[in-house]
Order: structure tokens, then C-alpha cells, then sequence
């Protein structure tokens, strides 16, 4: 026979039952895009969603991880310490989406 402990088992039923509460913080991928459009002294590299921290900030990297960008929770584009400069540095996301310089994506 096998034992399932009770205490998981609620605390599971309780996160379940939470989900899609009001209580239940925003989806980060509802605020981010998919990608994000830089030019630097080497041209045009796009720079995709890699993963989102627990404190809200968002990694992004090119396909070849050359270039890369770190988005803020207030949504600040800043550059990763060893990469090149980029016009997309300093910008917000609203700013570079009002320049079709991001990639959306859609759930």
C-alpha cells in the first residue's frame, strides 16, 4: 500500500485553487516580448526570451549568445557585462515596441 502524505496533497489543492485568482500575481509573458531588436556597430541581432527570474528580471540572448540584454521589472532594456554597446541600452520595452523593435507573441 502506498502512503501519500496529507500535507502536500492540501498545499497542493490550495496553489490549485488559487490559480486565476486575483491574489495570483500577473503572468510575466503577458508583459514581455518574445524578442527584442538591437543595433549595434555590427548590425541587427535579436535577442530572445531566455527565462524570467523569481525577482521579475528578464534575460535575454541572441541564438549565438554573443549579444544579450537583461529587461528590469519596470522594464529598463540594460546590457549583460560582457557585451557590446547597443542602441536598445537604456530604453524600455514600451520604447522599443513603439519602434517595432520587438517580437510578440501571442497565447
Amino acid at each position: 500500500m502506498v502512503r501519500v502524505a496529507a500535507v502536500p496533497v492540501l498545499v497542493f489543492l490550495a496553489a490549485l485553487a488559487s490559480f486565476g485568482s486575483s491574489s495570483v500575481a500577473e503572468d510575466p509573458l503577458d508583459a514581455l516580448p518574445l524578442g527584442i531588436v538591437c543595433e549595434s556597430d555590427s548590425g541587427l541581432t535579436v535577442a530572445y526570451l531566455n527565462n524570467v527570474a523569481t525577482d521579475g528580471v528578464a534575460l535575454y540572448l541572441s541564438t549565438d549568445r554573443r549579444q544579450g540584454a537583461k529587461v528590469t521589472p519596470d522594464g529598463t532594456v540594460e546590457p549583460l557585462p560582457t557585451m557590446r554597446p547597443a542602441a536598445c541600452y537604456g530604453q524600455t520595452i514600451e520604447q522599443l515596441r513603439e519602434k517595432r523593435l520587438t517580437i510578440e507573441m501571442t497565447r
